[in-house]
């Protein structure tokens, strides 16, 4: 597993420094930067990076929602010193939505003026760096309920696992539409639910498959913690993800209130949505029940 996703060795290669906390990609980004200069490095190399985070429903309303935002690595350099230079300003070091929301932690005493021109200082900032944007939504008592039997289980695994295949699928559908042949990293923030074990066993699958890794373009697929720095634009997915949910668990109310104008500023980039539900998971297992048969 380490060898699959991390590097393997603590060296020094021309000034570039390796340990194993890092990825592959980042080292020829880092390389290029010493050869061409940040700025130019970066775009000489065109890397894309997609940070990805999850959001869980809570009570009746089961979804699960990975999202996340696609850019390259100069556009997500921009768009973490800007997205840092907010937060040291309002003393905050990692921005999260669930205390956001209930004001609570670092935002408690907030008043609404500073919550709604703090937010949409940051939103702003994902709208002017970012290219694209996934997301995925499962009805977690429909897919448990559907989903069933040791094939389906084993190919499409857990609610998480599905979350994370479909998202790397659209950012393939965007790549082909955009010319992009560059393979892209994955980044997760780290502790979801189902991750470990995903990580452990089928994504080892995947990156020992040279094929697999070339049809879907694949770099790496590394997770990173909330706290470090290098997770700030996980930052912006948790928005994203956070936003959705509530638009989702909205739409289940009996008066629905009418959508949220900050999603569709949200979505302004360009994003891809996916919801499996009991409308839409027959057609997802179909072919596999098919094939089995």
């Amino acid at each position: 597993m380490e060898r699959l996703f991390h590097a393997k060795h603590n060296q020094k290669l021309r000034g570039v420094e390796i340990d194993q906390r890092r990825s592959p990609h980042e080292y020829l980004e880092e390389l290029s930067s010493i050869v061409f200069g940040r700025r130019w490095g970066f775009r000489a190399m065109a890397f894309f990076r997609v940070y990805l985070d999850a959001s869980k429903s809570e009570g009746d309303s089961p979804y699960l929602v990975l999202a996340g935002y696609i850019a390259s690595a100069d556009q997500w350099g921009r768009f973490v010193d800007e997205w840092s230079e907010i937060l040291r300003t309002e003393r905050i070091d990692v921005w999260h939505m669930v205390d956001f929301n209930v004001r609570g932690g670092k935002y408690r005493g907030w008043g609404d003026e500073r919550c709604e021109r703090v937010y949409e200082q940051l939103i702003q900032v994902i709208r002017a760096y970012v290219s694209f944007g996934v997301v995925t939504a499962i009805d977690l008592k429909a897919y448990d309920e559907m989903v069933v039997g040791r094939e389906l289980r084993r190919h499409f695994g857990s609610p998480y696992q599905c979350c994370v295949y479909t998202s790397i699928e659209h950012v393939c559908y965007w790549a082909r539409e955009n010319s992009v042949t560059q393979r892209v990293a994955y980044i997760l923030e780290h502790g979801d639910t189902g991750q470990g074990k995903m990580l452990k066993r089928t994504f080892s699958k995947v990156f020992e498959d040279e094929a697999m890794r070339e049809k879907f373009q694949l770099s790496s697929l590394t997770t990173v913690s909330k706290k470090q720095p290098e997770a700030t634009p996980c930052q912006a997915a948790d928005i994203l993800a956070w936003e959705y949910r509530r638009e989702l668990e909205e739409q289940r109310r009996a008066f629905p209130r009418p959508a949220s104008p900050t999603l569709d500023k949200l979505f302004s980039p360009g994003v891809r949505t996916v919801v499996w539900d009991r409308d839409t998971i027959p057609g997802l297992i179909a072919p596999i029940i098919t094939h089995s048969d």
